[in-house]
């Protein structure tokens, strides 16, 4: 068993159902496949309650995993993305103009997920965002586990709309 969490601790001594808490690590987020099979072996077809990500820190892998394990947690469930802040801080501080693709901080998901509540009600029921996690809240709308993509429930871009006789677009990701 890993010894790296305070849960794992806690789960050691006794005070939490190993039975009911399951923990992983060692394996790549990003590798779906791997988490749809970690998954079917410990919980089937059951929806969860909750999912803690404290891994990569970066958007692409961050967002496999949460399109991997988000619709599979029950109306109400809890999805917690740790750390995600780290990006902006005097230390850590990375590029958000995409000119490091692999190395998008996860404040990009997050503002696909926060506009997916507005352009595809009933799929995320809210979020809230701490100085070092954001926690979001599975809404009751049927989610396919094999299809979803939050990217494509968002329209960061904004919406065409007709100005002066001109088509525009208002764009969240644009200066």
């Amino acid at each position: 068993m890993l010894h790296w969490t305070k849960i794992d601790r806690q789960i050691t001594a006794g005070a939490l159902d190993a039975g009911v808490i399951q923990l992983h690590g060692g394996i790549d987020q990003a590798d779906r496949s791997e988490l749809a099979r970690i998954y079917a072996e410990g919980f089937g077809d059951t929806e969860i309650d909750l999912v803690i990500d404290d891994c990569s820190h970066f958007y692409a892998p961050t967002l496999a995993s949460f399109n991997e394990l988000f619709p599979r947690l029950r109306t109400g469930g809890l999805y917690v993305i740790e750390d995600w802040r780290w990006a902006h801080h005097d230390l850590d501080a990375l590029p958000t103009d995409g000119s490091e693709p692999e190395r998008m901080p996860v404040t990009r998901l997050l503002l696909e997920a926060l506009t997916s509540i507005a352009a595809t009600p009933g799929v995320i029921e809210s979020i809230a965002v701490e100085s070092d996690k954001a926690l979001i809240v599975r809404g009751e709308a049927p989610i396919d586990p094999t299809t979803f993509d939050v990217t494509a429930l968002s329209e960061p871009e904004g919406r065409t709309y007709m100005r002066s006789g001109k088509a525009q677009r208002r764009g969240l990701f644009r200066r």
